[in-house]
């Protein structure tokens, strides 16, 4: 199974990449979004990342120090939407 390569982009509840709808994360069709719709939205545009500091940290041997912190920023990325 293959998904669409990152990076993805989140704007209110919606994900996209480069202007291609990816996901939205509105909770309910014609109700008001909730709060965490825009936090849904912000995880689900952080996944490729996460998912590319996941599978580093399992193919790493020894030295973590790297993959660590680009672990951290994918986990920053993911709970704050901070691009750096």
């Amino acid at each position: 199974m293959s998904h669409t390569p990152g990076p993805f982009t989140s704007d209110g509840t919606l994900v996209t990449k480069e202007g291609r709808f990816i996901a939205n994360c509105h909770s309910s069709i014609g109700s008001t979004p909730q709060p965490e719709d825009a936090a849904n939205a912000v995880l689900l545009a952080a996944a490729p990342d996460l998912l590319a500091a996941l599978r580093e940290l399992a193919d790493t041997n020894n030295d973590f120090s790297e993959a660590l912190v680009r672990a951290r920023l994918a986990i920053a990325r993911a709970t704050t939407g901070e691009k750096s």
